[in-house]
């Protein structure tokens, strides 16, 4: 049900990254930010029939230049400015010593300034779709070249905030006791009563930032009923639990214990939009 609701609430695009990195999910479109220009007191009457120049003033999706690339992202630099492109800012970042070496690292979630078009291969026809891209990477002090290097980046893993029923699914990046957690929520404000709540949980390992922990929430806003799954990668288990409630914290659910195959450890690099992992059939993270 969880996965349904994800699947159905955010379209995801693809297109092919420049960096080395190997993805191959999309993540979601973002509807919300197609800008018209305002008319000034001289605009002709409504009933008026519209000129060339008129029809100027609008900006249709069309118009947007097409998305088809992802910048390339500097290897080293001196500052974490120094690895973001142009026409790109700062969604969220946060810095805080990744590696245990003293020095202070940074995560950098980025989002493209202006609405572009991307191609949407989700429909049974090909069409373009407005979004704002997202992307998030990480840098660390290197203290051989005391410069920044670039260690992990992910074009998809991130989502969009795509639409005006849909609070924002991306929450919060946070670093305690040597864990970088990510947090999403997929809330809509109308249409559903269902809530979706997932974190990931990563550790630096020689550079690299690896999965070592999951967390999916499900439950109905109607009911407050929930279904539950935590996921250690170290001891490939995972708990279940369903029927508690988010109202009633006496009511714990049913817990049961299982164990899943993991062939290879995931990176942030590696990671695909929430939700959309499945790790044991039918269960999703």
């Amino acid at each position: 049900m969880m996965r349904n609701f994800i699947l159905i609430a955010f379209l995801f695009y693809s297109c092919t990254p420049t960096s080395s990195s190997n993805q191959s999910k999309s993540d979601s479109t973002h509807t919300d930010s197609i800008a018209k220009s305002k008319p000034d007191s001289t605009t002709k009457k409504i009933s008026d029939k519209p000129t060339k120049s008129d029809s100027a003033q609008i900006i249709s999706p069309r118009d947007l230049p097409l998305f088809s690339t992802f910048p390339e992202i500097k290897k080293q630099g001196k500052t974490m400015r120094d690895f973001i492109p142009d026409g790109w800012k700062i969604l969220d970042s946060l810095s805080a010593d990744f590696n245990d070496d003293a020095q202070k690292d940074f995560a950098i979630i980025l989002q493209h300034k202006d609405s572009v078009r991307m191609i949407d291969f989700t429909n049974d026809f090909v069409d373009t779709l407005v979004t704002q891209p997202r992307m998030v990477m990480v840098v660390l002090y290197d203290n051989l070249s005391s410069q920044y290097s670039l260690s992990e980046r992910n074009n998809f893993f991130i989502p969009n905030h795509d639409r005006e029923n849909m609070e924002d699914p991306f929450l919060s990046m946070k670093f305690q006791n040597g864990i970088l957690q990510f947090d999403f929520q997929y809330f809509a404000n109308v249409g559903s009563y269902e809530v979706s709540n997932i974190s990931y949980k990563f550790r630096c390992q020689s550079g690299n930032f690896i999965l070592i922990g999951g967390d999916y929430l499900d439950y109905m806003r109607n009911s407050g009923i929930t279904d539950e799954c935590s996921y250690d990668f170290i001891t490939k288990k995972m708990k279940l639990t369903k029927g508690g409630s988010v109202f009633d914290e006496t009511k714990k659910g049913n817990v049961e214990w299982d164990t899943f195959v993991l062939d290879k450890m995931k990176t942030l690099s590696t990671m695909e939009p929430p939700g959309t992992w499945e790790v044991k059939k039918g269960n999703y993270l």
